[in-house]
């Protein structure tokens, strides 16, 4: 869905400083436009993607495009660009309005030895004369109130469409919410004799996003990720559900029980089978044989806990493991709930 609180906010830059370090580091770039509240662009530098953190940065020392003469027009101060405003809209999108080759992007990390080789280096190299030279600036992002500094300010100055949740630390982070065609954020500067432009998106964005929804389409501006490992196809016996949470106080009165599956065409001994859990414990299944084409067979499993919190149930031949599922804490169920791994059709 769209940005809330889109738009491009014309100011003068008073100052900057780029963080390095910590969680979530920003370039922090101060300004004013005449009114009481001080304001702040906060421009990331660095992903919370656990598996990707770099960033692919555009450097525009000499930027000539059609939308400066939108902005010349603009008067200083705040403008709400957000879906359905009556006013003309002005927008970046850095795949459709042609701003910068796609390609030559620099995808690097934030915060590398030496000169010139991180994306704080880049942005402090764009910054480096506007405390002198005062330029205009242009930061189009999504606006934030900071009652308590008697700040406010622009973030999400880069680009907002192509992103997939990604994962960081053990949470999912659902940066795909924003997706959205012609909102992207950047910076803008406006010199008497020149323009300049600074425009970022996340390595892991992808280079193209569906017209209408801006949903990611295709491979990221970053390296692909490998792909994952195949998923091993299921055996012929194989374990097809569960009762992983019993009925009843936990103890050798309620087991645990487990459903077995042989889809191939001949029936299967199961003398010297075994069935156990990730802690090293196995019931020894009695000698039967496990009917063909489809035949199912279930079996408690006295003396082996299946833990309500996650684990493993492994089914042995022998020494030989012959199938195996992975269940996690939300799989459980309530009590004497049957937990069905759906690998019947497999």
């Amino acid at each position: 869905m769209p940005l809330m609180n889109y738009g491009v906010w014309k100011a003068k830059p008073t100052g900057f400083e780029v963080e390095r370090t910590g969680k979530s580091p920003h370039a922090q770039l101060y300004c004013q436009d005449g009114g009481k509240m001080k304001i702040r662009a906060a421009i990331n530098v660095k992903s919370l993607d656990s598996d990707d953190s770099k960033l692919v940065y555009w450097l525009l020392q000499s930027f000539d495009h059609p939308i400066r003469e939108k902005l010349k027009g603009l008067t200083t101060g705040w403008h709400d660009m957000c879906l359905g405003a009556s006013h003309e809209r002005i927008s970046l999108d850095l795949l459709r309005d042609s701003l910068v080759d796609l390609n030559a992007g620099t995808v690097a990390e934030h915060n590398v030895d030496g000169p010139d080789n991180d994306v704080s280096d880049a942005i402090e190299k764009f910054f480096l004369s506007i405390e002198q030279k005062r330029p205009t600036v242009y930061l189009f992002g999504e606006k934030f109130f900071n009652w308590d500094e008697n700040e406010e300010g622009v973030h999400d100055i880069h680009m907002n469409q192509g992103s997939r949740d990604t994962k960081y630390k053990e949470q999912v982070k659902r940066f795909s919410d924003s997706n959205a065609t012609h909102q992207d954020g950047g910076i803008i500067l406006e010199y008497p004799d020149h323009w300049e432009a600074f425009l970022t998106a996340f390595s892991s964005q992808a280079m193209d996003s569906d017209p209408e929804k801006g949903e990611p389409i295709g491979k990221t501006f970053g390296p692909s990720p490998p792909p994952p490992p195949p998923h091993p196809p299921t055996p012929d016996v194989a374990i097809v559900a569960a009762i992983i949470n019993s009925a009843g106080p936990d103890g050798p009165n309620s087991p645990e029980e487990v459903h077995l599956r042989n889809k191939s065409g001949v029936a299967v001994s199961l003398k010297g089978w075994r069935i156990g859990n990730d802690r090293n414990k196995f019931f020894s299944l009695p000698d039967e044989s496990l009917p063909a084409n489809g035949g199912r067979a279930i079996f408690q499993i006295p003396g082996v806990p299946l833990g309500n919190g996650g684990g493993k149930i492994i089914l042995v031949n022998g020494e030989q493991e012959v199938d195996s599922v992975t269940y996690t804490a939300s799989q459980v169920g309530r009590d004497g709930e049957l937990v069905d791994f759906k690998r019947d059709g497999s």
